[in-house]
């Protein structure tokens, strides 16, 4: 489709261009039966009847802190025009939380008609000139990833295709949307928690010089909340989980999980002046004394009768339950990944898997003919080691997410990385 100002497309007259996206470009025209300006997103491609459907029940989310869905045409949408600018920090904290408040409006009013953003972030939220929050293209992601052909766009980050900007829409993603898996309402608090935290302290949480660096912080590392108020690091915590099901449920419950500061330490008691200090009585001092001796003899005699506990018994469990062989199993540093070699693709060779501690699908990270074992991850859990016997063997290193093995040494076994990750140490059994 081809626009220019003064063009129409369908009734809307066409005024300026704003912008353009992934998904095509965005104008402002004027609606003359309302007499008002709007803004519309034309599409690349034709939208199916299913897209018009999901359209028209976003449409139907009236709220504040919402930019309104107009009008559906063949291959536009037509969306209340939003003055302003996007929301960008850092903010103080109570202008922090006046914000959130209203996003969290938003969020709760359309999850509770079943709507999911699913690609929210400071792009998507625009201040208006008189300080309300608008929350733009809400559940529109999900209609165009479902109004695609079938495969062609499994998610938001496939929509995007500059590199600036799938970074962009990377760096807010949730776990599980990393991993290609449904998305529900929790995936916009997660976003919620990014976003808070990007308002706060003008940075996010996670990034990478890749887009495979920033997914394997998604997927691995912890945010540093040392940089965010005390007032707000429960409440990220709570949006922040990778696992879905222990992440904060409901957006509305945001405020609940908000703390005070943390209380003022008790008075110091006042110095004695020194020359009191310099003369205690000689009745206290004999006390004191006498109370430090009993003491003493009681926890001497406590040391001799006191029998030591026994360790507890450990407890076990089973993290991988494959039919075929598992062996040399790895722990990440922070003990939310398990790496292992096993045979469970019925391939008849070990392979390196990785998987979550607490559960989900295990990935497949290498697929050779030969046997690979040994596996270690980096101390910042973005990569493993391993030893492969293909070309005669030698150790390899993998990104966590999968992708292509490097090979690094000819030969050796049993790899070892150093503590900050720089160097592998692995045995070559010579000498």
């Amino acid at each position: 489709m081809t626009l220019e100002p003064g063009g129409k497309i369908g009734p809307y007259e066409i005024l300026a261009r704003l912008g353009a996206g992934g998904m095509g470009e965005v104008w402002r025209a004027r609606d003359p039966r309302l007499n008002r300006d709007v803004a519309i997103k034309t599409s690349h491609r034709a939208f199916n009847p299913r897209f018009e459907r999901e359209a028209r029940a976003v449409a139907a989310l009236n709220h504040p802190n919402v930019c309104h869905l107009y009008d559906v045409g063949p291959d536009y949408l037509v969306m209340e025009l939003v003055e302003g600018e996007n929301l960008r920090g850092p903010l103080p904290l109570p202008e922090a939380l006046k914000v959130a408040a209203q996003i969290a409006s938003a969020l709760e009013a359309a999850h509770e008609k079943g709507i999911i953003h699913r690609d929210l972030k400071p792009a998507n939220i625009r201040i208006t000139p008189s300080g309300t929050i608008k929350v733009l293209d809400f559940g529109l992601a999900r209609i165009i990833v479902e109004a695609a052909d079938p495969g062609e766009m499994s998610t938001v980050l496939n929509m995007e295709t500059k590199a600036g900007t799938v970074l962009g829409t990377t760096s807010y993603m949730s776990p599980e949307q990393a991993r290609g898996k449904p998305a529900d309402k929790r995936t916009d608090i997660w976003a919620f928690g990014i976003v808070l935290y990007e308002i706060l302290t003008d940075t996010r949480p996670f990034t990478g010089d890749t887009m495979s660096d920033l997914l394997a912080g998604v997927l691995m590392r912890e945010p540093d909340l040392n940089n965010v108020p005390f007032e707000v690091r429960r409440l990220l915590r709570a949006c922040l989980e990778k696992d879905p099901n222990r992440r904060l449920r409901d957006i509305g419950d945001w405020e609940r999980l908000l703390d005070q500061p943390l209380a003022a330490p008790a008075a110091v008691p006042a110095a004695v002046p020194a020359a009191e200090a310099r003369r205690p009585s000689g009745i206290i001092a004999a006390v004191v004394v006498a109370a430090l001796v009993a003491g003493l003899a009681v926890f001497a005699i406590m040391r001799q009768t006191t029998p030591v506990e026994s360790p507890a018994e450990p407890i076990y469990r089973m993290l991988t339950a494959e039919n075929g062989l598992s062996d040399t199993p790895a722990l990440s540093r922070d003990g939310k990944f398990v790496a292992y070699a096993s045979d469970r693709a019925g391939l008849g060779n070990l392979d390196i898997w990785m998987q979550q501690i607490g559960g989900g699908e295990a990935i497949h990270l290498t697929k050779d003919a030969d046997d690979e074992t040994d596996p270690v991850f980096s101390p910042d859990g973005t990569h493993i080691a391993y030893r492969s016997e293909r070309a005669g063997g030698g150790i390899y290193i993998v990104q966590a997410l999968g992708g292509d093995p490097v090979l690094l040494a000819a030969g050796g076994r049993n790899p070892a990385y150093s503590p900050d990750g720089k160097s592998i140490a692995f045995w070559t059994g010579r000498g």
